[in-house]
């Protein structure tokens, strides 16, 4: 069977499932059948690499401007913004560092009637240059078909909390199609303030989540917990001073969530509790039973005296129960720095070593069986191929 006795469509399913690089750099010169094939392709997806307007004539000439159905642009000169107009079946725009002249030029060339996601990246502005950011924008989505609005914040580092409470309050007419919130800083009541105004919110990101240790705070959760419960299914924390008692607190106010992403670095206390997957297990069953993934990284600094073989060990154990390995598929590392005394026990990979660093890694990868080698920069070298306990 030739490629030319498939139609289009079939093809065009297949392309759905390939990167614009294979497309263009690989199939598109592959004979002239394919060439037209990729040419007459109406869903590249352009929203994944940031470019600049000016950049945007230039992908014209690759890429029917009518086919392209999502784009990400980052600001630059305002050249060539006209050619925005040619978009006309765009369903998902992406604007990065985009300031109020530009983006407004960018919305006055906007044509398509299709488009449906917007996501915006804000940059550290003054307040009135946010405020009319947001006044632009507010008058663009009543004038178009957008209903999911993703807004990122994260560059506006805002700590006080009249400052964030400002802010929040200038999105609220956001409040029913805000589906995704990045910010940088954010506190207990301005946390609450979200999950309990955008209801619409789907997934939330908080780059610092700052939570008083008083008793108040903590009898505001447990209350809180009674009261409501957000819709959210993905949440990302990063955090560096919240406690266990108030992160599981915190947790209970979102049952829903499919998606959990934390970062955490604290106490010896908090560190044992946190990489306890017992804890976890026990915890997950109760109070999220839709969660579909679980990753985090959490790091402490131990004494020079604790051994690198038998500490990394011991927390490995403990997510190597059915629930880890059988139900969730969930395995976890953890890498003892030797030069450092740093400790990380992560779900995701870990960031490569230094030269001046030796570490010991060990992995979780059956019910009885733990992996884990000696790496330094020059060398990695297999400490044992296996360590296998007695059952």
């Amino acid at each position: 069977m030739s490629f030319d006795t498939l139609t289009d469509v079939p093809l065009h399913r297949i392309f759905d499932y390939l990167d614009l690089k294979t497309l263009l750099q690989s199939l598109s010169c592959t004979c002239s059948y394919l060439h037209e094939a990729v040419r007459s392709y109406n869903a590249f997806q352009l929203d994944s690499i940031p470019i600049s307007t000016d950049d945007i004539k230039r992908i014209r000439t690759s890429i029917p401007a009518q086919n392209i159905i999502s784009l990400m642009i980052i600001g630059s000169d305002q050249t060539q913004i006209s050619e925005l107009s040619e978009f006309i079946n765009l369903q998902r725009l992406t604007l990065v560092g985009i300031n109020y002249t530009l983006l407004n030029n960018i919305f006055t060339h906007i044509t398509s009637t299709r488009l449906r996601t917007l996501s915006i990246k804000i940059p550290w502005l003054s307040r009135k240059e946010i405020r009319d950011i947001f006044d632009i924008l507010l008058l663009f989505i009543h004038q178009s078909n957008v209903t999911n609005l993703l807004l990122d914040i994260s560059d506006i580092q805002l700590k006080e909390q009249n400052g964030q409470e400002t802010l929040f309050n200038m999105m609220q007419p956001f409040i029913n199609i805000l589906r995704c919130l990045n910010i940088f800083y954010c506190c207990y009541r301005s946390y609450k303030q979200i999950l309990t105004s955008y209801s619409s919110l789907q997934s939330l990101e908080i780059n610092h989540l700052q939570v008083d240790y008083s008793g108040k705070i903590l009898l505001d959760l447990s209350t809180d917990i009674v009261q409501f419960r957000s819709q959210l299914t993905s949440l990302t924390l990063n955090s560096y001073e919240l406690s266990i008692d108030n992160l599981r607190l915190l947790l209970q106010l979102t049952p829903l969530l499919k998606n959990l992403h934390l970062t955490h670095n604290h106490s010896h206390y908090d560190f044992n509790t946190m990489c306890n997957g017992f804890f976890w297990a026990n915890f997950i069953k109760l109070n999220l039973k839709f969660l579909k993934t679980f990753q985090f990284t959490f790091g402490h600094h131990v004494g020079s005296h604790t051994s690198y073989t038998q500490y990394p060990h011991e927390i490995i154990a403990r997510f190597k129960t059915p629930f880890w390995l059988e139900d969730k598929h969930w395995h976890v590392q953890c890498e003892f720095n030797l030069s450092t005394s740093n400790v990380i026990v992560s779900t995701q990979s870990i960031d490569p070593i230094s030269n001046s660093e030796t570490i010991f890694r060990c992995n979780s990868i059956s019910a009885t069986d733990i992996s884990y080698v000696i790496l330094n920069k020059y060398r990695t070298s297999d400490l044992e191929s296996k360590y296998t306990e007695e059952v």
